[in-house]
């Protein structure tokens, strides 16, 4: 068993616990939702965030409706439901946005990112990154900056701006380092890798 289903199992066992206490049930199914889409099993997790979601709706809580709408988008936009996608991260980022939840709002922005890039809107993807990037650095989120921005590169690098993708690697690269993300360092340098490999093949 992998660590993150181990993670799972105490989730689950988590959430048996939790049942009759509504708020601390949508938190752990939030972050089993999450945990469940690590390990491949999003359809179970699609189902689990939107339980949460309800929870969220009922307690009237903008800004644990905001992170729940936001882990469902991404999942889904994993699943390429890039409609529902985009209709649920809409969502997120105006309940963010109300809520004046600024972290939950640099994260929609992200996603929705996520989900414009891959339906070929560039532009407009980029656009969300360098908005989700201006919350993030005023939050001073480096984790997250980092991921953003290497997002925004691989925009540029399709772009076929790749001084401007090196550019944005190279900051990603530095706050990876600083976190000390391993992954988050080996995806920013194999992005690196591939504007090098295309300039020694033309």
């Amino acid at each position: 068993m992998s660590e993150l289903e181990r993670r799972v199992a105490e989730l689950e066992t988590e959430l048996a616990a939790a049942r009759g206490d509504e708020n601390a049930v949508a938190d752990v199914l939030a972050r089993l939702g999450s945990n469940l889409e690590a390990i491949g099993q999003r359809n179970c997790a699609v189902l689990g965030l939107k339980e949460a979601i309800a929870i969220r709706e009922r307690l009237d809580d903008p800004v644990g409706l905001a992170d729940c709408l936001n882990r469902l988008g991404a999942v889904l936009e994993t699943l390429c439901r890039f409609d529902e996608a985009r209709h649920v991260l809409e969502r997120a980022l105006v309940v963010a946005r109300t809520a004046g939840d600024r972290a939950s709002e640099a994260t929609a922005l992200n996603n929705l990112g996520l989900v414009d890039e891959a339906t070929g809107k560039l532009d407009l993807a980029r656009d969300r990154y360098s908005a989700s990037i201006a919350f993030l650095r005023e939050l001073g989120d480096r984790a997250k900056l980092a991921s953003t921005l290497n997002n925004l590169g691989v925009v540029h690098a399709r772009a076929g701006q790749d001084e401007l993708a090196l550019v944005t690697y190279s900051e990603a690269l530095a706050l990876h380092q600083l976190e000390e993300s391993r992954d988050g360092s080996a995806s920013t340098l194999n992005n690196m890798g591939d504007i090098f490999e295309r300039r020694v093949s033309r």
